[in-house]
């Protein structure tokens, strides 16, 4: 009876260290969020830094095209350009580390799109192992004349996702 508690105590304890020590960090953020986030600057601040995401540069761009740069950084593993240039096009860009397949993963299936089977069987073929800069993905939409998408490509080591909101 002894040794089946040592060997029970043993067995929960692996498993207990790897699950808390062996998982990379779980990041939230949709692609429906960044895409929000393209018109309202103060929404993507807030929805960033509520996933521990840092600020590391906001600088304010004085050319013909006036606007903001902000570059956020979680953990070096995953980093956030935005560009908001009022009245004009703006950009997210997001590169996410290729450990975070995760996180690759919903950016693509949580685009939003019309709700036909066509479609969805579209986005979940879309496979990272087959993105690269050759075939890179776009995805788009239009809505209240505003045109609204992803590019998606990967160079060694980062997935980038580029979110662009066209006027």
């Amino acid at each position: 009876m002894k040794i089946k508690l040592i060997i029970i105590a043993f067995a929960v304890s692996v498993i207990c260290s790897g699950t808390v020590f062996g998982q990379d960090d779980f990041v939230p953020l949709t692609s429906s969020q960044l895409l929000k986030g393209l018109n309202d600057k103060n929404y993507l601040s807030s929805v960033l830094s509520g996933y521990d995401f840092t600020l590391i540069k906001s600088t304010k761009i004085y050319t013909a095209k006036s606007g903001v740069y902000e570059y956020w950084q979680y953990k070096s593993e995953i980093f956030v350009d935005a560009i908001f240039t009022p009245s004009r096009e703006n950009n997210i860009i997001v590169r996410v580390n290729k450990d975070y397949n995760e996180l690759s993963e919903r950016l693509i299936l949580t685009f939003p799109h019309k709700r036909s089977q066509e479609y969805e069987r579209h986005l979940s073929v879309i496979s990272l192992s087959h993105i690269n800069k050759e075939t890179a993905y776009t995805l788009r939409y239009t809505k209240d004349g505003l045109s609204v998408g992803v590019d998606v490509w990967f160079d060694d080591p980062f997935y980038y996702f580029q979110y662009t909101t066209l006027q």
